[in-house]
């Protein structure tokens, strides 16, 4: 992955760095870090793409989750979505969630 050759990658508090004998590499942030064999690399970097449409998908719908949680948790009774409500939320048992926690 890194052509036999170590490497180190850094940007503001984190880096990268990779080393051709242990065929390893470690990201550091701040004080914390993580060891990873470069084939655990090279899987992370081949699934990022799916990771961040996720993240996409997750950030989209947290305005459409707190509104139908304000109005969920006033409601004695299932209510409905609004009609532009993200469909990649399972609002019945949202709605069931939310009222285990009154």
């Amino acid at each position: 992955m890194c052509a036999n050759e170590p490497y180190v990658y850094k940007n503001g508090d984190f880096k990268l760095t990779s080393t051709r004998a242990g065929n390893s590499a470690r990201m550091f942030l701040h004080d914390e870090y993580i060891s990873l064999k470069l084939a655990e690399l090279r899987h992370l970097s081949f699934m990022f793409h799916v990771v961040l449409k996720q993240l996409d998908s997750y950030t989209n719908t947290m305005a459409d989750v707190l509104t139908y949680a304000t109005a969920a948790l006033s409601s004695s009774v299932y209510i409905e979505p609004a009609p532009g409500a993200s469909k990649h939320v399972a609002y019945p048992q949202l709605f069931e969630e939310l009222k285990t926690i009154l």
